[in-house]
């Protein structure tokens, strides 16, 4: 089943979506971890005999290596329209060139085309659709490389509300997986290329899902894309409104805010002693302070004393201010003491 997957030729992806069936068959077959000599199940050989007999349908399929039709004179105008989906089984995109001459006559065809197996780990779809996206963008930056015409106009499709919503964010912040490939979006294109179409008009859808090989209306709408691309730009799908990116979105990174509570002690002897380089100026600073805790504890508030500070006030802050030094600096030897126990010799103070 690998050799015959693999011995099909395609660098430019214009049949991925009749191989990705045969993939898809693969992938499922590894998942349930069958071994190479191992009998596959009935329904699995059931599906791939059906591939298998609609695979020579392929010889028929025409594709011109000339975009530009025969008949058509000096091109007025370029423009490329790259289309992106995702769904359970895969991901892809496809890249299409919409010519016009100078008689405004219209033409459109596949140039590049990509798709891709979701992964066995299971996605959701919104990731999906935005791995489909980034292909896209990929598989611009390969025509921008090698496409040897001067693009007037790119232009990328999508059906998914979410994929848009998420690409026009300007405020929200998203986890690591979407982040990175919404980066990687904006870095290619701008949020103004984008715009929605339904799921029955996207040639992508294809590319996602896959086709069978005899399917030959599903391989003309993937070799020619939509029909409106054929047409005049006034029966394009309209713009539509895109929604603000849901609150309950998974791929949202919440902002997590710490708060931290202090307790807050008050001011002590010590933070003033600390505030001040000069004794006077600390001594007349406690003495106005006491002064003030004086007051706010009487009972008549209307006993205000503005007097200059007097000697006794001097001397008890004098005191307090010692007092506060010598608890600090003394610990050990006060707690000896109160409790009768000897001044030790290696202890800073001792008896006289």
């Amino acid at each position: 089943m690998l050799s015959i997957v693999s011995a099909i030729f395609d660098p430019l992806g214009l049949l991925a979506p009749m191989t990705l069936r045969a993939k898809a068959i693969v992938q499922s077959l590894c998942r349930r971890k069958f071994g190479w000599d191992e009998a596959i199940p009935q329904i699995d050989h059931d599906e791939w005999q059906r591939w298998i007999l609609n695979l020579p349908c392929l010889e028929n399929v025409r594709i011109s290596r000339c975009f530009q039709p025969k008949y058509f004179s000096i091109l007025k105008n370029i423009q490329l329209h790259v289309f992106s989906d995702g769904s359970e089984t895969g991901y892809g995109a496809c890249a299409y060139l919409r010519i016009t001459d100078e008689n405004d006559n219209t033409a459109c065809c596949l140039v590049l085309g990509k798709s891709r197996l979701a992964p066995i780990k299971q996605a959701s779809i919104p990731r999906l659709e935005l791995c489909g996206a980034v292909v896209s963008c990929r598989l611009y930056a390969m025509l921008k490389e090698e496409l040897d015409l001067k693009v007037d106009k790119v232009v990328f499709w999508t059906d998914s509300m979410i994929i848009l919503g998420y690409i026009n964010n300007t405020s929200r912040r998203f986890k690591t997986f979407v982040g990175n490939r919404i980066s990687y979006i904006h870095e290619m294109t701008s949020p103004e290329q984008w715009h929605y179409i339904d799921s029955s008009s996207n040639p992508a859808d294809i590319a996602s899902r896959g086709i069978d090989p005899g399917d030959k209306t599903s391989i003309s709408f993937w070799l020619n894309g939509p029909d409106y691309l054929a047409q005049d730009e006034s029966t394009w799908p309209k713009f539509v409104n895109i929604n603000d990116i849901a609150d309950d979105d998974s791929e949202i990174k919440r902002d997590v805010a710490i708060n931290t509570t202090g307790v807050y002690t008050g001011l002590t002897i010590g933070d003033i002693i600390n505030h001040y380089s000069y004794w006077n100026r600390l001594l007349r600073a406690f003495a106005w302070l006491q002064r003030f805790v004086t007051y706010c504890r009487s009972q008549n508030k209307n006993e205000q004393n503005c007097e200059d500070l007097k000697l006794a006030e001097i001397q008890n802050a004098t005191h307090e201010i010692v007092r506060y030094v010598q608890k600090i600096n003394f610990q050990q030897e006060i707690k000896d003491l109160l409790k009768g126990n000897a001044v030790k010799k290696e202890q800073q103070i001792s008896y006289a």
